[in-house]
């Protein structure tokens, strides 16, 4: 019996360790969803402002209302654009996104705020980048003509072009089906009867699509150039864009972008007022969230 204890020992040492790898490589709640997300890329995006918040309501496959500490603001997915609820996979691509970020903790990675005063940001949902998983799925386009702004943007282009080439999603349907949103949207605006071809997009690359990419990022160069977000009289030193106000009362309040006064809220340092690079920060800081 002695001399068979160190053996029964290592039996029961290894029983533990492949328990353990087991429990690392699969558990029984682990969806082919969850695995497929975490297995994507981490999203490195801006360190310098991450807004934590809650996914409150998805609207669509690359739009969500997400809740900050300083109230709810719309997110428009960076990078991707998801067919139309009317486009075949539309209403997959808004149940795909809804499985994923419904109701979870998010970390939002601003890019800029457009037309329609929704936040344009990367979606990280534990790490991983929620855009990149709609791409993966073959839910949605890499939008072309609005990447471009942030140094791992190519990457879109080749996720896409790896779904298109798997058949998944969209990219199942037979190819006369393959129309870009943004050449539905386009159409949906024509009168009766005009006609608005799509481009043939059955050979197209990962290299076609950074072309298209850096043509367009050229084209936004030429114009105006606009700022991330609206600062008509003060400047944010080193970038940083959370404004820290103080208001009639006394009271020192954050507004961090795409916030309900963000844009009207302005900075004077005169006053004892200051920009900050993170929420923590601020709060740190003894800043607020608005009421």
């Amino acid at each position: 019996m002695t001399a068979g204890r160190p053996t029964l020992l290592r039996y029961l040492v290894w029983a533990v360790l492949l328990a353990l790898l087991a429990g690392c490589v699969w558990s029984p709640d682990a969806s082919p969803l969850a695995v497929a997300d975490r297995a994507g890329p981490t999203y490195p995006g801006d360190a310098d402002l991450v807004l934590p918040g809650r996914v409150v309501r998805v609207t669509d496959g690359d739009t969500a209302v997400v809740a900050l500490d300083s109230g709810e603001i719309k997110v428009r997915f960076h990078g991707v654009d998801a067919p139309e609820v009317r486009q075949p996979f539309g209403r997959e691509a808004s149940a795909f996104m809804q499985d994923l970020i419904g109701g979870q903790d998010v970390e939002l990675v601003p890019v800029e705020q457009d037309a329609y005063d929704r936040l344009v940001a990367v979606v990280l949902v534990d790490g991983a980048s929620a855009n990149e998983a709609l791409l993966r799925e073959g839910l949605a386009w890499a939008y072309r003509d609005y990447l471009g702004q942030l140094p791992e943007d190519a990457i879109y282009c080749q996720i896409e072009a790896d779904a298109r080439s798997g058949r998944r999603g969209l990219w199942s349907q037979p190819t006369q089906r393959w129309v870009p949103p943004w050449i539905y949207r386009k159409r949906a605006k024509l009168p009766p009867g005009t006609r608005l071809p799509s481009p043939d997009y059955t050979r197209e690359t990962a290299a076609d699509c950074e072309a298209a990419m850096a043509q367009s990022r050229e084209s936004r160069r030429s114009e105006v150039p606009a700022p991330l977000f609206e600062k008509p009289d003060d400047k944010s030193p080193g970038g940083c864009l959370i404004k820290g106000n103080i208001n009639s009362r006394g009271e020192r309040i954050y507004h961090v972008p795409g916030s309900p006064n963000y844009d009207s809220t302005r900075i004077d340092p005169g006053k004892g007022e200051r920009w900050f690079c993170s929420v923590s920060e601020a709060e740190g800081a003894g800043w607020r969230a608005p009421r």
